[in-house]
């Protein structure tokens, strides 16, 4: 009997961890969302659109704010020298933490760096938010790990 109610209390931790994970990808009040998972899928739009050399939709994976004080030739343009360093690096999402209209992505990068996207939801779509101090048509790029590096 001893045992069962052992496996009984495990069961309960593990129901107890699995709530509080899907709670925290939700946005935290525990209501089923999904925001955490559109937040993803504009990660990974963006993601193929730097493989595909897709600047525009890049481009307009950001917010206003930051369309607002970029053109979208100039941004295209800055990819000349950027782009190729934005390729090299690969992400995963290791989690999405969505608090209202504002959203953060943690980011584990292939050179073991780890970062954070911000994301803001505009007329019910989420949008890239331009890196903290970066200002006009500059963006943060992850610094590629050297080749052979391990």
């Amino acid at each position: 009997m001893r045992r069962y109610a052992t496996l009984a209390a495990f069961v309960a931790i593990l129901l107890a961890v699995a709530a509080l994970a899907l709670a925290r990808e939700s946005g935290g009040d525990g209501r089923p969302s999904d925001d955490a998972a559109r937040v993803r899928q504009v990660v990974d739009t963006i993601r193929i659109a730097i493989q595909a050399d897709d600047w525009k939709t890049v481009y307009q994976s950001f917010a206003d704010d930051y369309r607002a004080q970029c053109a979208e030739d100039d941004f295209v343009a800055g990819t000349i020298e950027q782009g190729p360093a934005f390729k090299a690096v690969k992400l995963e999402v290791d989690e999405v933490v969505v608090e209202g209209d504002t959203a953060t992505a943690s980011m584990t990068f292939s050179n073991d760096e780890q970062g954070e996207w911000p994301f803001v939801r505009e007329n019910g779509e989420w949008h890239l938010l331009s890196a903290v101090g970066i200002e006009g048509c500059g963006f943060a790029t992850p610094t590629p790990m050297p080749t052979g590096t391990p």
